[in-house]
């Protein structure tokens, strides 16, 4: 399938919110206290975490997103030779990098390589289905069966912790990229027309759902949790699509379209190259909200900045490297 320009913008955002958010949480000395909302945080605490979360809300949500818009039908490529193509790209840099995490953090991380490939074969599953049981395109049918396959496969793996489980949480915006793919007309009458309304939705969904200043009864209270976790992703990542599409031509945006072309450069890299001082974490959370949310958009979009000019300017001799770009990048 052909590169869609604003597409690789949006991912080329969503990898900047990915380090920005990365260098909020690690100038921190205690990230979880700030970043994870729990009732009895301090004021500083609550706008400390508040860009995270806004953040957090959509920006990985928004990458399975697109993924799955890309997810090829049956006639133009075999499944077999879909699912080998995507082991070669995903799985193998899953573990390659995933030790260069563990030697540097301490841990093997890189999650979303393997999630993304669990969700590709989720994906093929999906279209496979969807050949023979929707024949006609009927968005309701498409949205039923991306509920029971996410209903089913929650309830039969939710005995299984750790990173093999987290792709579930991410099937109804990965297979609802796929939907978007296949009623593209309707995202055109229904989602550009109403952008603005749609982020008002979203901030008042995530200030009602994260942030409770009034009691509210214990039913409502879930149905907003639900929202928060089933909505907030989806719709923040339409949101930030539907913005780019509307302004892709804007000189501004082709670095984001640079930066979503080398989104697994960056991905594996920029871990280390964010520049650590808790005490720029402290020294924020002591000042006024305005001036706590201003200076973690200053100093953590320039730190972030860094990281990921430093990663790709590492990525560029370790792609000229066959041993790297086949092992490490998947290319």
């Amino acid at each position: 399938m052909e590169r869609i320009e604003y597409l690789d913008q949006a991912k080329g955002f969503a990898i900047f919110l990915m380090v920005f958010a990365h260098a909020i949480a690690w100038n921190f000395t205690d990230w979880q206290s700030v970043c994870i909302y729990s009732q009895g945080q301090s004021t500083s605490e609550i706008f400390g975490g508040l860009i995270w979360n806004i953040v957090y809300s959509f920006h990985m949500p928004l990458f399975f997103l697109i993924a799955g818009y890309f997810t090829p039908p049956p006639y133009e490529i075999s499944t077999k030779k879909y699912l080998i193509k995507r082991t070669r790209r995903l799985l193998i840099p899953y573990i390659a990098s995933g030790i260069i995490c563990f030697v540097v953090r301490g841990h093997f991380g890189y999650w979303f390589f393997l999630s993304l490939w669990q969700l590709s074969v989720v994906g093929c599953l999906f279209v496979k289905i969807n050949q023979f049981i929707n024949k006609n395109r009927m968005l309701s049918i498409d949205l039923v069966l991306m509920l029971l396959m996410y209903v089913v496969l929650n309830r039969s793996l939710s005995n299984i912790e750790g990173d093999y489980m987290k792709f579930v949480s991410y099937i109804p915006p990965y297979i609802f990229g796929i939907i978007l793919a296949r009623h593209q007309k309707l995202y055109d009458t229904i989602f550009l027309p109403i952008i603005y309304t749609l982020c008002c939705m979203f901030f008042i969904l995530l200030i009602l759902s994260k942030y409770s200043v009034l009691p509210i009864p214990t039913v409502i209270e879930e149905i907003l949790n639900k929202c928060r976790l089933y909505g907030l992703p989806v719709l923040g990542s339409i949101i930030t699509i539907s913005l780019f599409r509307n302004i892709s031509n804007n000189k501004y945006c082709k670095v984001f379209n640079y930066l979503g072309k080398r989104t697994s450069e960056i991905y594996i890299l920029h871990i280390l190259f964010v520049i650590q001082i808790p005490e720029i974490g402290s020294f924020i959370l002591q000042q006024n909200p305005i001036t706590c949310i201003t200076l973690q958009l200053v100093v953590f979009s320039q730190l972030s900045v860094i990281a990921i000019l430093l990663s790709i300017m590492l990525s560029i001799p370790l792609r000229n490297s066959h041993l790297f770009n086949k092992y490490l990048f998947g290319y």
